[in-house]
């Protein structure tokens, strides 16, 4: 996959890093995220699964779940 993957003029998408792991948070804990999701937010433990599961799936499969990126910040708001 590129580095980046344009999905609109806000938000490009790329594979996760450790560094990831405070931004996912922060987003994946809001209501207003998840609120179509069967879950009331995500732990912090659940999003270093999803972070480390991504990075092994990808060097495994060259394949699987992206960062999305909002721009304006760079900073990680959900996968």
């Amino acid at each position: 996959m590129k580095k980046k993957l344009k999905i609109s003029e806000k938000y490009y998408i790329r594979l996760f890093n450790e560094n990831d792991l405070e931004d996912l948070y922060e987003a994946l804990k809001e209501p207003a995220v998840v609120r179509h999701m069967a879950t009331e937010g995500f732990s912090k433990d659940t999003c270093i699964w999803i972070i480390k599961d991504s990075i092994e799936h990808w060097k495994k499969y060259n394949i699987g779940s992206c960062a999305v990126v909002f721009k304006e910040e760079n900073k990680v708001v959900g996968w």
